[in-house]
């Protein structure tokens, strides 16, 4: 079931209870008044009931798709991963919304792959063909100099599926940096067939770091929810860049895979601070 994947982990029940709430604020508010995790649960499936039997949540699944992901790195976030407890005792919810959102179409778009003829570039390092290959290097040989918000390497070329831009603006941003610029074209790659590795589950992510590990000694984490960073495992950029010119991260694995800890076989990883439907470039295609 593809729906299942965008509830998966405490992200993406948070996603589910953004869906169902429209926002976190009811959750709050019951916690902040003593209620009881079972009455907290019950009410909550009594809400999606409702919101289900009225068409709601297919209505605003894009919107509050979109309001999630703006808070899943700040403020909210907190927020959801402090009641990851109570948002595992919505599995049941999580399926039949998952059901719901999957028999009425919702999301078919969400686990496209990668696709060449739809790239938007995003910022301006489409309009400046520098020297990729340096950036790179550069990256990996900070892994340990360095704190960050972030997974992704700084100063990288990003594009967009053109979908996640509508009116000019892209409705799906993780704010690693202020809002950037983003083509209104896209880009025309001609007969290239750039090998691009796809990134559509947690499983995907936790597979792509186990097969380009770097065990991160000093690299530190800031406030992702986790204490510390050790055992931390993060991708090699500089042995990615041999491999792949691209990775792709589509918009139902972002709920999936981002901000939740993944263990691996030395470790655990994260993704963070990647764009839903982006494509961090490695090599020029």
């Amino acid at each position: 079931m593809i729906g299942e994947l965008y509830f998966e982990g405490w992200n993406g029940r948070a996603y589910l209870a953004t869906l169902v709430d429209e926002g976190s604020e009811k959750l709050e508010v019951a916690i902040l008044r003593g209620v009881s995790t079972e009455r907290i649960v019950a009410e909550f499936r009594e809400r999606t009931s409702d919101r289900l039997n009225r068409g709601i949540l297919v209505a605003y699944a894009e919107e509050m798709l979109a309001k999630h992901v703006e808070g899943a790195s700040f403020g909210s976030g907190h927020f959801w991963r402090r009641i990851a407890p109570i948002l595992q005792l919505l599995d049941v919810d999580r399926r039949r919304v998952a059901d719901c959102l999957d028999a009425h179409g919702i999301g078919d778009w969400w686990s496209a792959p990668f696709a060449i003829a739809e790239q938007l570039p995003l910022g301006w390092e489409w309009s400046q063909r520098f020297d990729i290959a340096h950036e790179v290097a550069i990256a990996s040989s900070r892994l340990d100099e360095y704190s960050t918000w972030w997974i992704t390497p700084e100063r990288l070329p990003v594009t967009l599926d053109a979908r996640t831009v509508r009116s000019g603006q892209p409705w799906l941003l993780d704010y690693y940096q202020s809002r950037p610029v983003v083509g209104s074209t896209p880009l025309d790659f001609g007969n290239a067939k750039p090998p691009v590795y796809e990134i559509a589950s947690a499983r995907d992510w936790a597979e792509f770091v186990d097969s380009y590990p770097y065990a991160a000694k000093s690299f530190r984490t800031y406030d992702w929810g986790y204490p510390g960073s050790a055992g931390l495992v993060i991708p090699d950029w500089a042995k990615v860049a041999k491999d792949w010119d691209g990775v792709h991260v589509s918009v139902s694995g972002y709920p999936s895979a981002a901000y939740r800890p993944l263990p691996i076989r030395h470790g655990w990883t994260v993704l963070a601070g990647w764009h839903p439907g982006a494509t961090v470039w490695l090599r020029w295609p």
